[in-house]
Parts: structure tokens; C-alpha cells; sequence
């Protein structure tokens, strides 16, 4: 299960995304952590992060006026990005339900990214 994987890989994945990043602070590595663990119970409860802007995709986003800063884009791809190489490396099975859902919940967090963003300037 993608969520056990994620739980027991975690600091590598941590470290993967960090490298990826060019070396991030120590509290973006924090964060990146505490990601995980929201990611990790997502997949473990199936329960799902309310927000009406789930039906925002990437392409869309400027139609509403938004855009995406490289910063959070790639935060968040790195995350993905990490997690599917461990996983692929290791031969770790990756169910479409679980592959769609991680999809979802980093889009999602991309979208509340972009919000709090907007909220703060």
C-alpha cells in the first residue's frame, strides 16, 4: 500500500525532494515532512481534503486569473517525482486508485498553495 510505502520511506523521500529543490532550508524540509504524513493518512483513510477548487486543473488556472509560481509547482513535483522514482526503484506496486489519489492531493495542495499566495499579497 502506497501510504505504508510513504510512511516507511519517508526521510528518503524527504531527501530526494530536497536535492531536486537545490537544497532547501530547514523548514522546507520540515514541511516537506509534515506533506508527507498529511499525504500518508490521506491514502491510509481514503478520506478526501474538502475544497470546492478540486475541479481547477493546471491548464485552467489562468482562465481564473491564476497562476501557478515555479516555486510551488516544482515543491510539489519534486514530492511526486520522488515518491514514484522510490517506488519504481524498489518495485513497489502503486494501484491506479493510489496513483490517482496522490495526483489529486498534490494538485490539491498546488491550488491552496496558489490561494494562500494570492491571500498574501
Amino acid at each position: 500500500m502506497l501510504h505504508q510505502f510513504i510512511t516507511e520511506h519517508r526521510a528518503e523521500i524527504v531527501n530526494r525532494s530536497v536535492e531536486k529543490g537545490g537544497g532547501l532550508s530547514a523548514a522546507d524540509v520540515i514541511d516537506h515532512g509534515l506533506f508527507l504524513d498529511q499525504l500518508s493518512d490521506e491514502l491510509r483513510t481514503g478520506r478526501t481534503t474538502p475544497t470546492s477548487t478540486r475541479v481547477c486543473f493546471h491548464d485552467r488556472l489562468p482562465l481564473l486569473g491564476l497562476t501557478v509560481s515555479p516555486a510551488i509547482w516544482q515543491d510539489h513535483f519534486d514530492i511526486r517525482e520522488a515518491i514514484t522514482a522510490l517506488a519504481a526503484e524498489m518495485n513497489a506496486l502503486m494501484t491506479v486508485d493510489e496513483a490517482y489519489r496522490l495526483d489529486r492531493y498534490i494538485d490539491d495542495a498546488i491550488v491552496h498553495a496558489m490561494a494562500a499566495q494570492r491571500a498574501d499579497q
